[in-house]
């Protein structure tokens, strides 16, 4: 009886042993499934690249605090004469996926390395720090911190590094980034090395995008179409040198839209936006549609308009080109005449520069300038003749002549007469220098050089977003004539330059295009690089008017009509788009800060340049500008130098030699004559 019970207690535990075991296997799983892990990945946005350590020898850069506190090791044997180098890499967690662009600055890099010597106690050893992304680099060294020194307590950190981005803008799928770290010891002791958030390097992406996952129109190409309707929105990549293709019917209809849309995507990945192909059934290609592409803000839409396109079947394809990728959406409309605006002779374009578009708003009026005019020339050399007259003629005191009116004499001589001439003088045009309309040639020629085709479109807009033209190293010289200032809220003149009213964009752009020699295709539509220089030109040349006109203030009102502006340029963060940067270089003496606001409180809102590619080609600009620029976005000091005198506030220096001359002269005419009336012969000394 009992051998029973014992065997049937044992059939009951054994399943439970049993279930407790694939518990406990289901358990171990799930644990080793859950500890922290990520895959990092270089994209858009904040970035935090955490350095991490899930042991002494495997390491990694993770976007999220995982792994060790702490990694360490002990050093018996080191000194001076034989120090030992210990390096550490941190490769980046995970396969880069995304395109991203690296931007110009790492914002910040913080590492809590510390050395606790045997002897000596806490310190901090000489530190190199390499970062790669991809094909860009940086490399930083901190110094030493000793036992005495005050920040051995708190971690290296560093803000702001530039990264080298000489091989390249961007991160490609599949690039490897990594961090490397190598340090010194040359004592005996432990060295720590402290994780899991503590060290870290912080940098701002100012784009990315997965191209496999944008790229959700294939299969596609011109042997295997896709099947669509005409009016449904598409939405699709071009990867490379992709050909997407769809085929429709075409109802009946007198006007035939198809209207691309092309998101922004950084100026190296741009694919050309070139006029689709549309064939009918037999393979023939139609051809020569209006275009008008309008550029806002790195937006691009073209819309395409057809006359005389048959009913039926019909194939639309738009390919790429290689090392390019762009993200697209297109629909197809059919209406009559008639129905809406779709005629060249109903775009209304209006391409004047605005003046006025980056002053500031100010309840102040325009103080008029009048220039040293001949007249006072003539009244001091007139004076100092009267004057001359009455040392000669008549005698004077010695000392009246030695300590009055010789020095009031040699005054108005400086203020009156040398200090107009050498304003007169320093107003002509120096022979290195520019004027307005020069500059705007400059800025034309260079960009028409770097929209063609050919060139990459990172050269492209390196030039477009360089200030004026002008890249770190090169020097502006321009010389400009004003008729105006008005007074800011800080006291401050800011400049009224009549040669920038009006100037008329579209003018000034299609006649360098011919002056270029430049034709349209065969189909009588404007080529790409013509289409590129448009765009490009139209956008620059406004942003460069908007910085010249809030950049043209001085501390005092200038007693000349002509400013001069001398400014060495070096290179500084840049505003605007991804594709369409602007404001890239900076006058050297202009802190990075005080740039920076005013880019912040310049740049417009919205910026859209439209451009139809009609029977007329014509160019629209709509700009809307910003509302908070004020006297504090201007930087302190402008460079902006009005042509000068040797003599500060002459006009009061010469009244000041004119009121002496004259008082001399009145009061020794006073004096002869009563010593002529009491005396029957006077002799002065």
């Amino acid at each position: 009886m009992k051998q029973a019970k014992l065997q049937q207690s044992l059939e009951q535990v054994q399943p439970r042993r049993y279930m407790r075991g694939r518990l406990y296997l289901i358990l171990a799983i799930l644990l080793t499934s859950t500890i922290p892990y990520s895959s990092a990945q270089i994209s858009k946005g904040e970035l935090v690249l955490n350095l991490s350590c899930i042991s002494d020898d495997e390491c990694f850069l993770s976007t999220t605090t995982i792994g060790e506190e702490l990694i360490s090791g002990q050093v018996q044997q080191a000194s001076p004469l034989q120090p030992k180098t210990i390096a550490i890499e941190f490769p980046l967690d995970g396969i880069q996926s995304h395109i991203a662009q690296l931007p110009q600055f790492v914002e910040l890099i913080e590492i809590d390395l510390r050395m606790q010597g045997d002897l000596v106690g806490l310190s901090r050893p000489a530190l190199s720090v390499t970062l790669v992304l991809g094909p860009a680099t940086l490399s930083h060294d901190f110094q030493e911190r000793g036992v005495n020194d005050p920040q051995v307590n708190e971690p290296y950190r560093v803000e702001d590094v530039e990264l080298d981005k000489s091989f390249g803008n961007l991160i490609w799928p599949d690039d490897s980034s990594r961090l490397q770290i190598s340090f010194e010891i040359d004592h005996p002791g432990t060295w720590e090395l402290r994780l899991r958030g503590v060290s870290s390097v912080e940098l701002e992406i100012p784009w990315s995008d997965d191209p496999q996952s944008r790229n959700v129109d294939e299969p596609s190409s011109d042997s295997d179409p896709s099947v669509t309707e005409f009016d449904a929105v598409h939405a699709g990549a071009l990867v490379e040198s992709d050909r997407d293709c769809w085929i429709f019917d075409i109802e009946r209809h007198e006007i035939m839209t198809v209207i691309v849309e092309w998101e922004e995507v950084p100026s190296e990945l741009v694919q050309p936006h070139s006029t689709p192909e549309i064939r009918d059934a037999d393979g023939r290609q139609i051809t020569k549609p209006d275009s008008v592409t309008k550029d806002e803000d790195g937006e691009v839409v073209v819309t395409n308009r057809w006359r005389g396109v048959g009913e039926g079947e019909h194939t639309l394809c738009i390919g790429g080109v290689p090392g390019a990728f762009q993200p697209y959406r297109w629909r197809g409309i059919l209406s009559f005449e008639g129905s809406g605006p779709s005629t060249p002779v109903e775009f209304s374009g209006d391409a004047k520069y605005p003046t006025g578009l980056g002053a500031i708003e100010t309840n102040s009026k325009m103080q008029d300038f009048s220039a040293i005019g001949g007249w006072l020339m003539f009244a001091s050399l007139a004076l100092l003749i009267a004057t001359g007259f009455e040392i000669f003629m008549l005698p004077t005191r010695k000392w009246i002549r030695g300590f009055v009116l010789y020095p009031a004499m040699i005054t108005v001589l400086m203020s009156g007469l040398i200090h107009p001439m050498w304003v007169w003088a320093d107003e002509v045009q120096r022979d290195d220098e520019m004027d307005i309309t020069q500059l705007i040639d400059s800025r034309l020629s260079q960009l028409w050089d770097v929209s063609h085709p050919g060139i990459p479109e990172q050269t492209r807009a390196e030039h477009m977003g360089a200030t004026l033209g002008l890249f770190s190293g090169d020097y502006l010289r321009l010389r400009l004539e004003i008729d105006g200032a008005t007074q800011l809220p800080d006291g401050r003149w800011q400049l009224h330059i009549p040669a920038m009213e009006g100037i008329e964009l579209d003018r000034v752009i299609f006649s360098k295009i011919a002056q270029e020699g430049a034709t349209s295709t065969e189909q009588g539509l404007l080529d790409d690089h013509i289409v590129n220089f448009i765009l490009t030109a139209a956008r620059s040349l406004v942003l460069d008017l908007m910085l010249l006109e809030a950049i043209l203030v001085v501390d005092e009102f200038p007693e000349s009509n002509v400013v001069h502006i001398e400014w060495k340029m070096e290179g500084t963060r840049q505003a605007g788009s991804i594709s369409s940067p602007a404001w890239s270089t900076k006058p050297d003496f202009v802190t990075s800060s005080d740039w920076t606001r005013l880019q912040t409180g310049l740049f417009p809102n919205r910026i859209a340049i439209t451009l139809c590619d009609c029977e007329l080609d014509l160019l629209e600009v709509e700009i809307d500008p910003p509302s908070d620029l004020n006297s504090n976005d201007i930087p302190p000091e402008t460079g902006v130098k009005p042509a000068s005198g040797p003599v500060p506030e002459h006009k009061y220096v010469l009244a000041a030699g004119a009121i002496a001359c004259l008082y001399v002269v009145i009061s020794e005419r006073k004096r002869r004559k009563l010593a002529e009336s009491s005396l029957p012969e006077s002799i002065w000394y």
